[in-house]
């Protein structure tokens, strides 16, 4: 997940704090609530920790109906967790949506004022998929950059452009496919900022509204404190034979 950094992070909670799905939710739903932009997304009402009593009851309930195929000795996906292994599994609560559309063609617009107004609030989704969207709204966010972020700080120009282009592309190809899929690409009109940003032609910046360029340190109560993590604790030294790059920003 940071494959794209040329500094690596001081300690092995901070990949856990900045690269995990369930901190890269937390973090999202946290800007939306600051910004009282939560309507950008299905809502999200806190989480849960799930005992290992459950997990266990989990774990068997998901063992397959056919005796003879395999079990799931993994149900959460853990075997990745070799740093935290006693942590427990976090469970986000999110609304309850009932439209069983990923979206319909009156969807397609504000799915593009969605993702330009969630970048201009500093969120990279980076996750654009028919899979991710319920009723023309993001219910996951599990891959997100929200900034103050270090994949946003310490990686090559190129890189940043790819990942900006990412998001509208994604979005746009999701809009066509799905809509073919179900035979009413006759009534979608793309919306032509998006179509713009895919190709880097967008007059705001390019790709669309620039994450990097929120505001974030407004909700800072330390900035000389953030500054000091950002600067001598977030980052060890860089990577051999990597370029030491220090902004992206004006790339």
């Amino acid at each position: 997940m940071g494959s794209y950094l040329t500094r690596p992070l001081k300690t092995p909670r901070l990949w856990v704090d900045y690269f995990e799905p369930f901190s890269c939710e937390c973090r999202v739903y946290g800007r939306l609530e600051e910004e009282c932009r939560e309507d950008l997304a299905v809502r999200a009402y806190g989480y849960l920790l799930i005992t290992p009593e459950q997990e266990l009851e989990v774990g068997k309930r998901s063992r397959p109906a056919n005796p003879s195929d395999e079990p799931d000795d993994d149900p959460f996906g853990r075997a990745d967790e070799r740093l935290f292994p006693d942590r427990p599994v976090h469970a986000i609560v999110k609304e309850l949506v009932t439209d069983q559309d990923h979206f319909l063609p009156i969807h397609a617009a504000q799915m593009w004022n969605d993702l330009e107004d969630l970048h201009k609030i500093g969120i990279l989704v980076r996750d654009i998929t028919v899979g991710n969207y319920l009723g023309g709204k993001l219910i996951d966010f599990s891959r997100a950059w929200t900034v103050p972020h270090p994949s946003l700080e310490h990686i090559h120009p190129r890189d940043i452009r790819s990942q900006r282009q990412h998001d509208p592309h994604d979005l746009q190809e999701c809009i066509v496919d799905f809509s073919l899929g179900n035979g009413w690409w006759d009534e979608v009109e793309l919306p032509e900022a998006l179509v713009a940003s895919v190709l880097g032609e967008n007059e705001t910046d390019g790709y669309g509204a620039d994450p990097r360029r929120y505001d974030w340190r407004k909700w800072e109560p330390d900035l000389d404190a953030a500054d000091e993590f950002l600067e001598h604790d977030l980052f060890g030294p860089p990577y051999p034979g990597s370029e030491p790059w220090v902004s992206t920003l004006d790339a």
